[in-house]
């Protein structure tokens, strides 16, 4: 079976529509098949993304496992100074990110994983991850350990992970690649934690 961390030219091809709003705010994000979440926001986005309209975010951010531009999109709409750029593995993902974008008449970078690891260390200010579950622990260790990397110093980087998929271990993890590692917010058995960059 197909996943959404990786690329398969035989999923079928379907436009789908997400929509979903935040406050006064509705928002309609193009899909389609092989796509993480294909045709409504999940839970664990949900819950993070309104977490995170709670912060005061600026400066350069990085949309981590992007998917169609959930996270990146809706933050940029309600901090409209954001730099964001969004990054995934899935090649559907990122041309559906920029139809995205194009559609809401907002700029951003949309990369490759394969580019992501071109850009310089110390680059970002903040880092989103909807930790991708199902793509295996050793991948997103190993996004962890690139999002350390691109932090600015004092930079911060925000996951969200549920409970009874692994947030101690992931936590545990987290603590011997930063300083500074806090559950900041739970809801419905998903954690939402915040790592900086020291």
């Amino acid at each position: 079976m197909s996943q959404y961390f990786s690329n398969d030219n035989s999923v079928k091809n379907k436009n789908l529509v997400v929509n979903f709003k935040f406050f006064d705010k509705e928002i309609s994000l193009e899909s389609n098949y092989g796509v993480f979440s294909k045709d409504r926001l999940d839970q664990g986005s949900n819950i993070f993304i309104r977490y995170l309209l709670t912060l005061n975010i600026d400066g350069k951010v990085l949309d981590y496992g992007s998917g169609i531009g959930v996270i990146g999109i809706t933050l940029n709409l309600f901090f409209p100074k954001l730099d964001v750029t969004y990054c995934d593995v899935n090649f559907r993902c990122l041309d559906l990110n920029k139809q995205n974008l194009k559609k809401y008449k907002l700029k951003g970078n949309v990369i490759s994983d394969n580019e992501l690891d071109l850009i310089n260390d110390n680059n970002f200010d903040f880092i989103f991850l909807n930790s991708p579950i199902r793509s295996g622990k050793e991948n997103i260790y190993n996004m962890y350990r690139k999002a350390q990397r691109l932090l600015k110093l004092n930079g911060e980087f925000y996951i969200v992970i549920r409970k009874d998929k692994g947030m101690l271990s992931h936590k545990a993890f987290l603590e011997t690649i930063f300083k500074e590692v806090t559950i900041v917010y739970k809801e419905k058995g998903y954690f939402v934690l915040k790592m900086v960059n020291k």
